[in-house]
């Protein structure tokens, strides 16, 4: 970062000029080509150092959309074999899992009410409260005082991101945040991934009503 780089630069140009410039072993120096020396030496120093801060971060940041598009690879080759809405919805869950790094729980309204799918079969994850938060966030996110258009709203123990489709909103996603907080890289990957988790839950949504109206029929 830029703190420490400054530091180093400084602590090098100190160095340079207790050793190596007249007056030996004094950090007072009279020569004015020395102090240009010096100048041009830390000046060098900073911008080496806030150069190399960005090539490791651009590195780091190639490295995560590798394994991001990767595990969107895997994720896809998944989904080709599914045949049922609700098993495209638990791979989703299990892809989130994996990908967050943390415990996450699909909410899909259905019926009028939400249904959580999470990455393990037959488990509610989501306890009285955080249900009784998830469903005041969902059912009153047209009144004034709900924060229904809020990502990443937080509640004990897990945070809810609203998840939008393309005409409208189509479930809740939550993600665990008591055994660790969100970085902000945690952050970004959760945000890249939010329109990509919206349109399948979107689709499978399209599916479930087509099924359903042509049972009726």
């Amino acid at each position: 970062g830029r703190g420490p780089a400054l530091f180093a630069a400084a602590c090098s140009a100190a160095v340079s000029g207790f050793f190596f410039m007249p007056p030996i072993y004094s950090f007072f120096v009279s020569a004015p080509q020395d102090v240009l020396d010096l100048s041009v030496f830390f000046i060098a120093a900073v911008v080496t150092s806030h150069l190399a801060s960005r090539v490791k971060m651009q590195a780091a940041e190639a490295v995560r959309r590798e394994l991001t598009v990767l595990q969107l690879s895997t994720f896809s080759r998944s989904l080709a074999g599914l045949l049922d809405a609700d098993s495209v919805l638990r791979a989703t869950a299990v892809h989130c899992t994996v990908t967050f790094q943390r415990r996450t729980v699909l909410l899909i309204p259905r019926s009028g009410r939400l249904v959580q799918v999470s990455a393990q079969t037959g488990a509610s994850p989501l306890g009285g409260a955080a249900m009784e938060y998830a469903r005041r966030l969902w059912y009153e996110r047209d009144a004034a005082s709900a924060v229904g258009n809020v990502s990443g709203v937080p509640t004990k123990g897990w945070e809810f991101h609203r998840l939008r489709g393309d005409r409208s909103s189509v479930g809740l996603l939550a993600i665990e945040t008591a055994t660790a907080a969100i970085t902000p890289e945690d952050q970004h990957t959760i945000d890249s991934a939010l329109p990509q988790i919206a349109r399948i839950v979107e689709r499978v949504a399209g599916i479930v009503q087509d099924t359903t109206s042509n049972e009726v029929s």
